[in-house]
């Protein structure tokens, strides 16, 4: 049985990514969890969602601020989001993780992230 969705990621993207990243971790005592290509994340050690980074270039189409949602199947979360009114965008795989855009009914983006299978209990 595959886990709800969850919340995994609040993304700001900023074509000066590292001066952000470096005001936020100052401002929470964050460490750097992740960094790689266009995207570092913050870890505070604590769980839920994690503040995340994206550089993007001047004059490149980005949306400030949007929310990574964490899902182990991310065409089955699809097809649910296009039967409850919102629809589907690009789908990536880049820094280890497969990702795609959706929007939901009132056109505001978010993303579905693959999340790693849960560990089998011991």
């Amino acid at each position: 049985m595959s886990r709800p969705p969850a919340f995994s990621y609040v993304t700001i993207s900023s074509t000066d990514a590292p001066r952000l990243v470096d005001f936020y971790r100052e401002l929470t005592g964050s460490d750097v969890g992740f960094q790689q290509g266009a995207y570092t994340v913050l870890d505070n050690g604590r769980p839920g969602a994690k503040l995340a980074f994206q550089s993007v270039d001047a004059g490149q189409p980005a949306v400030a601020v949007h929310v990574d949602v964490g899902v182990d199947d991310i065409d089955e979360v699809g097809r649910q989001i296009v039967a409850m009114g919102g629809r589907l965008g690009e789908k990536y795989d880049e820094v280890g993780s497969v990702w795609q855009q959706a929007f939901d009914p009132d056109g505001n983006v978010f993303c579905l992230i693959a999340r790693q299978p849960e560990p089998p209990a011991s």
